[in-house]
């Protein structure tokens, strides 16, 4: 199972995956789900069954750089769709169907010409940039319902790739705890900033983002409980 979460921010963008494969006979190992586009300020994650994610990423790894979000946003999305074809058509060989579904999807995030953007796309024949009304922040994969309610009450605040970085890692930290469809760490997080420069956090970056985390919590803790204590004195 997969989660990938990116978000847009004002000065870069984020995006973040778990990291475990499920193998057969209940067995797991980790995977890096993340991935960049060429040399490319853009990055990607997919959901999905590993044949036609491997169809996807060959297919991305042939895309051409654009001069605007709205190009490249067509050229990913071309890529993407001519790989679900040729998946549908390796499966259902001689006579593909058209009603074929691999329940693959993709979340991109990117910056072009000094603006953070991004894009999801799923072989349903849906892609969209998310725009920042709504909230410039999406979910793909296991649990994807729920992490969009989670995530809810902070889309429309202000914030800065630090803060999305601690909002995303908080979201899959929270995910893994609550999940029973073998969500796990390692947790793997990239941003990319304005000039176009892509970081991936080692363990000592996510190790002070998880702090960060558990302190937004006990303050989300402290906070309830004053509200319940100043209703209970009025």
């Amino acid at each position: 199972m997969t989660l990938i979460l990116g978000a847009a921010c004002s000065d870069g963008a984020v995006i973040v995956s778990d990291g475990i494969m499920s193998q057969s006979r209940g067995l797991t190992r980790p995977l890096e789900k993340l991935y960049r586009l060429r040399d490319l300020p853009i990055a990607y994650g997919l959901a999905g069954p590993m044949g036609p994610i491997h169809e996807v990423v060959r297919a991305l790894s042939k895309c051409r750089p654009k001069k605007t979000i709205a190009e490249q946003f067509e050229e990913i999305g071309g890529c993407f769709y001519s790989a679900i074809r040729k998946q549908v058509q390796r499966v259902h060989s001689p006579q593909p169907r058209t009603d074929y579904t691999s329940n693959t999807s993709m979340v991109v995030v990117g910056v072009t010409q000094g603006e953070p953007w991004l894009m999801c796309a799923d072989d349903r024949g849906h892609h969209f940039l998310v725009e920042q009304r709504m909230g410039a922040f999406f979910a793909v994969g296991v649990g994807q319902n729920i992490v969009m309610s989670i995530a809810d009450p902070y889309l429309m605040q202000p914030r800065n790739t630090r803060k999305g970085k601690v909002m995303l890692l908080r979201i899959m930290e929270d995910a893994i705890r609550l999940s029973v469809q073998k969500l796990a760490n390692p947790i793997h997080l990239w941003s990319i900033d304005l000039q176009g420069s892509l970081y991936k956090s080692d363990h000592d970056d996510l190790a002070l983002l998880s702090r960060q985390c558990d302190e937004w919590r006990t303050l989300a803790a402290r906070s309830l409980d004053q509200v319940l204590s100043e209703a209970k004195a009025g």
